[in-house]
């Protein structure tokens, strides 16, 4: 279903926003805040996200992935087929996430962090 929204997904430690679904440039993506020292796996230096929401994410029409990392106040993106792609999927007890190395998302140079308000909430099991 096309339409903005937040999502909260269900882990092992309760309920928590992974992002939100919102037209960036005229494209449906995928938007979430981060801070690199807090999320990033350093192991495979990589970024994850609920294997949980890769089937919204794709029956939503979600071109691109973005993160804003609040450290660094950078923004990043990886379109979806190339976090697909080049994911791996571990578990290491907050849930099945799929990883994909830093190397793989593309810095976007002068966008800043999006704040906009998005009032539904939607429950991803």
């Amino acid at each position: 279903m096309k339409r903005e929204r937040a999502f909260e997904i269900k882990t092992p430690t309760g309920w928590k926003v992974a992002g939100k679904v919102l037209r960036i440039k005229g494209e449906w993506c995928f938007y979430r805040e981060v801070t690199k020292s807090a999320h990033a796996f350093r192991t495979f230096d990589a970024w994850s996200i609920q294997a949980v929401l890769l089937p919204v994410l794709k029956d939503d029409g979600v071109k691109y992935i973005y993160q804003f990392d609040r450290q660094s106040e950078k923004m990043y993106r990886i379109s979806l087929k190339d976090f697909e792609e080049k994911s791996v999927e571990r578990e290491f007890g907050e849930g099945k996430q799929l990883y994909v190395s830093t190397k793989y998302f593309e810095e976007v140079p002068r966008m800043g962090r999006i704040r906009k308000w998005i009032n539904n909430v939607e429950l991803v099991a």
